[in-house]
């Protein structure tokens, strides 16, 4: 195990409030309005924080030199420097709140081109020499440039983006044997060398590639000298265990192919390599590695730094940060699982917490239906709204169709036996009802198949009409009887069949996009509403052909134009109601609905081109529900255990806490704390008591959005002492989840999610689509959204707008790019909240770690996911490669490696612990997350890999306790024991500063102050 020393031990504590003093020192320089709009023609996040980073290391550097040989190009944190060829300080050339890096210089020297988002997304741009006269050359929109840029002969074209650009833009394909590649040219250009396929060489003239370096390895793109003698480049080796000296600088003779090692210390763990570059002279190769700029000579090897000092003038976005604070006593239920409306608009009927529940509009009292059901969801009225339909499914998994009277009564099985039944639909005629049955796996789209059933009133027993349909699905009627619904589609569309109910003959009726889903049919059978990118469309069908319904509100020839019928928030289970003539769909807690005609009369002689984006529907039902916390009402004493607090102190040697009303009321000794006459005392005598531990990073993934009952992942976590999980990219039934936690509906940890937003799924076009975004899942009751970095830079900072006008934290799934080996930390720059996953880009140097303290943004670098050492620790501990522990197997089963043996000193896992440990010893807010691969076990492994890379027991145990509830805004009660906080709380059998592993004995788990055996999960008080 890696140490860190006593001197920078002292001022790591001081360290942690560095944001915060940084931030009193940032200055606003552009009015911070409630709502901020997007500045024209730029990114849309505007600079409101200025900070300089005084720095003599970099990460990830790419250099070039001037023709001339006398000076340097090369990039630091999104801003790109020059210097004296020898060295020296620095000249920054580039500024602003935009991400330029990977800098070239053109052939004659009078430019520089480098890759910039200041349009929105990465195009490549060219300035003079000094840093004037910026212009963008290439006009992209989505992601790209992956592969840097380079200079044509002559400097009359570049290359990049798998494309060759002329200086106003116009592109070109190029060849595919090269378009994935970073690409070099050979001296007069006849050659172009490329990485994409190993390493070959590639004649542009015949079309012929020549390999270069053998085949079935990793290589970083390649530099060829100027004389055309030699080409350097470099191994990679990013994933297996290795020495220290994985990757290394080759160089070889073009002329005579012989080969030899330039350096072997340029360090591990890297799927790519920045660029590089050869003097003018061809008599050595200028490098960025180790955090420096480096002289090779070819002839000698001789390895000589060039030194450098930079003063990086940096611009940040304001950081989006909200704390939130827990409900004391009961809690507003927001997520309404599925509603309906009743044809006369009299009354209504929902699912929630698992439970179906009908009310007289307006806000009329919720009623429990079918009580003595388990697990009851997807309530419908018949048309006639005297019946109503729903399934039930126990445990999430098989249960039964039943049918009811609407206004109460006995419910009927309609069903012979269990299955996973969804998605009932009665005809129009109110004598048949439709419904699927399969299994939806974890996120649908079509990719799981199910069958069709149909159950006539002429018949007690229902039959399947469709063995294969894609699930999840929403099935409709047309008035003839036909049965509607959506196939699985490849590509970018998804064919909707019309289906004859007595036989399985079907037909296309159209084609919807991709990740369109819910589409039902109008009882006409001339209009569909269907959900994409969590908005409601309304389709008109042509009456020619099947064209593809657009994927947004305007449409090219051969498609039908959609109507966005969502307007200030997003919606999703579109039903049609009265014979057609209306459209309703939920919303948060609200059934929202508007007559078809109305809809359609935002379109101007229905004209493709000419829709409207926007209308205002009617509200017709609003649920208003709330439900008494799951808390222990009586008083309960700890008495005698040795307490860490995690709020600065490190240890309260035989303490005492009282508990009451599930929360923290005294923490002290024996003879300051008052203990109530009523109390039930604990005697915890030789224990250790810590706060519940906080996972931030927990993809647990229940078997069905309809889970009504215990979950043994959720049960794991809480039994190896995780009394709140956060799940960074789930699906909304997260939300759902969260409130069956807190009522007791389910033996779980404190669930917060968000709906991880990944780019094919949604829509973000403009600031008021990610608002609509933001606000729908704040109706559900999110506290962050989660965004993909695989989104354009604009739509990525629209997204954190939204998030800050609805007060909502932000983090951001940011390894993407770096995986790819370009290196960008642009959400840091934007204001993200948090941050995910390692950033695997080898070692991190000063230049990052003060940008992370200077940022206040969480890193959660969930290192054993991330690292292929999950493997090794879960044979240590007597685990097979299932996603849970299974039952019986103790935790502590197996002849556990020795710490060494685990986290070896030049393992993956050891770098990048390493640096996770470092950055928090810089002042950055470093948080531990599972990825939820061994629910519970592995945030405890997660601990043991930080404590290696050289955090202190303590500073381990705050990454999942105080920094993790500061990380999710909820320092107001989670995270510490002190009083006023919530009382979740772990009492183990041996104290974890003196043994990091042992976090797992834990004896009991207390959550809302009710005390559970870690054994068996039995509530032991009250």
């Amino acid at each position: 195990m890696k140490g860190i020393d006593a001197k920078e031990r002292t001022w790591r504590n001081l360290k942690k409030f560095l944001p915060l003093v940084v931030g009193i020192f940032l200055y606003s320089f552009c009015g911070m309005a409630q709502e901020m709009e997007p500045q024209t023609g730029t990114l849309p996040v505007s600079p409101a924080r200025k900070a300089v980073i005084e720095t003599t290391e970099g990460t990830c550097m790419n250099v070039d030199i001037s023709p001339d040989g006398n000076t340097l190009v090369f990039d630091l944190l999104g801003n790109i420097f020059t210097i004296p060829v020898e060295g020296g300080e620095a000249i920054q050339i580039t500024e602003g709140i935009s991400w330029d890096s990977r800098p070239v210089w053109s052939p004659d020297g009078k430019h520089i081109a480098f890759i910039s988002d200041l349009t929105g997304a990465e195009n490549i741009w060219i300035m003079d020499s000094g840093g004037n006269n910026k212009k963008p050359v290439s006009r992209e929109k989505e992601k790209g440039f992956n592969t840097g840029v380079e200079w044509g002969p002559g400097g009359s074209f570049l290359l990049g983006n798998g494309y060759r650009y002329d200086l106003e833009g116009e592109k070109k394909a190029l060849p595919s044997t090269v378009r994935g590649s970073e690409i070099r040219f050979s001296p007069g250009g006849r050659y172009l060398y490329a990485n994409g396929a190993g390493l070959v060489r590639y004649n542009r003239a015949t079309g012929d590639t020549v390999s270069m370096a053998p085949s079935g390895k990793r290589y970083g793109r390649a530099a060829v000298s100027p004389d055309g003698q030699w080409m350097a480049y470099v191994t990679l080796n990013d994933f297996m265990y290795r020495g220290e000296s994985c990757n290394r600088l080759r160089l070889r003779n073009l002329h005579t192919g012989e080969e030899r090692v330039l350096t072997d210390s340029l360090g591990q763990w890297r799927i790519s390599w920045e660029r590089f570059v050869f003097t003018p002279g061809s008599e050595a190769v200028i490098i960025g590695y180790g955090g420096k700029l480096h002289r090779v000579d070819i002839n000698t090897g001789k390895d000589t730094v060039i030194p450098f000092s930079v003063r990086a003038h940096m611009e940040l976005g304001p950081l989006v940060y909200h704390t939130n604070t827990l409900p004391r006593d009961s809690l507003d239920i927001r997520y309404i699982r599925n509603a309906d409306i009743s044809p006369d608009k009299e009354e209504a009927v929902f699912s929630a917490l698992s439970e179906v529940y009908r009310i007289s509009l307006p806000g009329g009292k919720p009623r429990l239906l079918a009580p003595g059901v388990a697990g009851c969801f997807q309530p419908v009225y018949s048309p006639d709204g005297r019946k109503m339909a729903f399934i039930s499914a126990e445990d999430g998994e098989e249960g039964h169709v039943w049918s009811m009277p609407s206004k109460g009564g006995k419910p009927q099985q309609l069903t012979a036996y269990k299955g996973k039944y969804r998605n009932p639909a009665w005809s129009v005629d109110g004598n048949t009802l439709a419904f699927t049955e399969g299994s939806t796996g974890r996120n649908g789209y079509g990719r799981s198949l199910g069958k069709l059933w149909v159950l006539s009133g002429e018949s007690d027993m229902a039959e399947i009409i469709a063995d294969s349909i894609p699930l999840p699905n929403s099935l409709s009627f047309t008035r003839s009887g036909e049965i509607a619904y959506l196939g699985t589609g490849t590509g970018a569309s998804r064919p909707f069949y019309l289906q004859e109910p007595d036989s399985n003959k079907k037909k296309v009726l159209t084609e919807l996009p991709y990740y369109a889903t819910e589409a039902v049919l109008s009882p006409c059978g001339r209009y569909i509403a269907y959900t994409w990118h969590e908005d409601i469309y309304l389709a008109r069908l042509s009456p020619r052909g099947t064209p593809r319904a657009s994927a947004g509100t305007t449409a090219t020839p051969g498609e039908m134009p959609g109507i966005r019928l969502t307007t200030f928030r997003g919606g999703r289970q579109p039903r049609w109601k009265q014979d057609g003539e209306i459209i309703t769909w939920l919303s948060g807690n609200t059934i929202l609905g508007i007559p078809r005609r109305k809809a359609l009369s935002v379109c101007e002689n229905n004209h493709p081109g000419k829709i409207k984006d926007s209308i205002q529907p009617d509200t017709l039902a609003v649920f208003r529900y709330k439900r008494p916390l799951y808390r222990s009402g009586d008083v309960l004493v700890l008495s005698g255990a040795d307490v860490i607090p995690m709020n600065g102190k490190e240890l309260i040697k035989n303490a005492v806490i009282v508990i009451e009303n599930g929360r923290i009321a005294e923490v002290g000794i024996p003879g300051e704390v008052d203990i109530p006459q009523n109390a039930k005392i604990i005697d915890v005598q030789g224990k250790t008591i810590l706060p519940g531990f906080i996972d931030m990073h927990a993809h647990d993934s229940p078997p069905s959005d309809l889970l009504s009952g215990d979950w043994r992942e959720f049960k794991k976590e809480l039994a190896l002492g995780v009394t709140t999980v956060r799940n960074p990219s789930t699906g909304v039934e997260t939300y759902g989840l969260a409130e069956l936690s807190e009522i007791g509906g389910i033996t779980a940890p404190r669930i917060f999610g968000a709906v991880g937003i990944v780019n094919n799924k949604f829509r973000i076009n403009t600031l008021e689509d990610a608002r609509r975004l933001a606000r729908t899942y704040k109706s559900m009751g999110a506290v962050f959204l989660k965004v993909h970095d695989s989104w354009p830079r604009k739509q990525r900072q629209l997204l954190v707008m939204a998030a800050k006008e609805e007060e909502l934290n932000i983090t951001a799934h940011a390894d993407t790019d770096n995986y790819l080996g370009i290196f960008n930390l642009s959400v840091i720059l934007d204001g993200f909240t948090g941050w995910e996953h390692i950033l695997p880009v080898g070692k991190l140097y000063d230049d990052v770690k003060q940008l992370l303290a200077i940022s206040g943004t969480w890193y959660t670098p969930t290192l054993l996911a991330m690292t292929g050492r999950l493997g090794a620790f879960r044979e240590s501990y007597g685990l097979d490669n299932s996603r849970v522990m299974q039952p019986g197997i103790s935790r502590n089963k197996g002849k556990q490696r020795e710490e060494t043996e685990l986290i070896p000193e030049h393992s993956r896992l050891m770098y990048y612990a390493e640096n996770a440990a470092q950055m928090s010893l810089s002042g950055a807010r470093v948080t531990a997350g599972s990825h939820g691969d061994v629910p519970g076990m592995e945030l405890h492994w997660e601990l043991q890999a930080l404590l290696a890379g050289g955090m202190t027991g303590h500073e381990a145990l705050q990454t999942i306790t105080l920094l993790a509830a500061e990380g999710l805004g909820m320092q107001n009660d989670l995270g510490s024991i002190e009083p006023g906080k919530i009382a979740d709380i772990l009492v183990l059998d041996k104290n974890p500063l003196e043994d990091i592993r042992k976090t797992l004995s834990v004896r009991y788990v207390i959550k809302n102050g009710i005390v559970y055996d870690s054994k068996t999960l039995h509530v032991i008080w009250p």
